[in-house]
Parts: C-alpha cells; structure tokens; sequence
C-alpha cells in the first residue's frame, strides 16, 4: 500500500467515525427526552391521582358530618 492510500484510509475511517458518534449522540439524546416526557407523564398522573384521593377523603368527611348533623 501506499502512503496515500493509508491517508486515504484514515481519513475515511475517522470520518466515518465521526459520524458515528454524531449519531449515536443524537440517538441517545432523543431516546431520553422520551423518557424524561414519559416520567413527567408518570408524576402528573400521580400528582392528579394523589388530589383526587384527598378530594374523595374530604368528600367522605363532609358526608359523615352531614349524617351526623342529620341524626342529631
């Protein structure tokens, strides 16, 4: 081989290398906005599961006081 087809040869290689990492780089950066979204999704859920569980256990209150004041 010659020198130039060595120049030739590194050159594409790191180049192709390059790219490669380019690629992978996006790659891992899209996959984990997605799961950033998705664990943002999950708290929301949670949040709005977690005040509708409060509104229910104020609910239930406000109907036994109401039964009570009922009664008396």
């Amino acid at each position: 081989m010659s020198q130039i087809d060595i120049t030739i040869a590194f050159t594409h290689f790191f180049s192709f290398l390059i790219v490669f990492i380019i690629f992978l780089f996006v790659v891992s950066k899209t996959i984990l906005n997605y799961f950033y979204k998705f664990k943002i999704n999950i708290k929301q859920e949670e949040r709005i599961l977690t005040l509708s569980s409060k509104n229910n256990t104020q609910t239930h209150k406000n109907l036994v006081n109401l039964f009570l004041m009922s009664n008396n």
